[in-house]
């Protein structure tokens, strides 16, 4: 398989019958079942089409460790049937954040997710927000019911993604005495005083700062007072007509 195939297979509707749930299921190679292999924008309009949420599944396919590969193939078998899954073999990630772009490559490779393998990230069909994480423990610990179960999670969330960007705001407000949760965060332009314009939505404020979702689904806390006149404006606007 090429080093293209190996970055980015995405597969769909395999048949799985005949096979015992308990028995290690490996993940489809070429020619195997019905199978694509696609750019990382391909595998986005795939899902787009399909109105399912983008699945991507970071494994270590040189592992040895027998919990390491029962949790590579219960996390892409237990997502398969609610995702369009993207499978990113560990030892090609920094070929894959020329594809999938420094921000989504920056949350697969961070702290929150880990340096463990597998690990995997739900977005958006668009990959314009990050629905829910699963690090190597808890795919490691998870059965395979449990992983279908957060599929099924991240199939609903893929259909209101503002929705899950204002209960991500309703956890960030919950740890922040006396913050604003918006109901229902709106993408927009919002300028610094230095001139520079970002586009993101707000999904919390604060007394001295303002959560920002980022179009791929991070939250940024800025401060308030680093806002010019216009943006500080509307931000009060928002604030006002959510307190109530």
């Amino acid at each position: 398989m090429n080093a293209r195939a190996l970055l980015f297979t995405l597969v769909a509707g395999l048949s799985l019958q005949g096979l015992a749930e308990a028995e290690v299921k490996a993940i489809p190679k070429e020619k195997e079942g019905r199978w694509g292999v696609y750019t990382f924008d391909e595998a986005k309009e795939e899902a787009v089409k399909k109105k399912k949420p983008l699945a991507i599944l970071v494994i270590d396919y040189r592992t040895e460790e027998e919990s390491v590969k029962e949790a590579n193939s219960r996390a892409f078998w237990g997502m398969e049937k609610d995702a369009t899954m993207v499978v990113v073999m560990s030892n090609l990630m920094t070929a894959a954040k020329g594809r999938m772009g420094e921000t989504l490559y920056g949350i697969l490779t961070g702290p929150d997710l880990g340096k463990a393998y597998p690990k995997l990230m739900v977005t958006s069909s668009d990959a314009g927000v990050v629905l829910g994480k699963m690090t190597a423990e808890q795919l490691i610990a998870a059965d395979e019911k449990a992983v279908k179960a957060f599929g099924t999670e991240m199939e609903v969330a893929n259909k209101n993604p503002a929705a899950a960007a204002a209960a991500s705001g309703a956890m960030t407000a919950a740890s922040t005495p006396g913050a604003v949760v918006i109901k229902t965060p709106v993408a927009a332009a919002w300028t610094n005083s230095g001139g520079q314009t970002i586009q993101a939505a707000v999904i919390a404020i604060a007394a001295d700062k303002v959560v920002f979702q980022m179009p791929n689904g991070s939250k940024v806390d800025y401060p308030l007072a680093n806002l010019d006149a216009a943006s500080l404006k509307r931000v009060e606007e928002l604030k006002a007509a959510n307190a109530k």
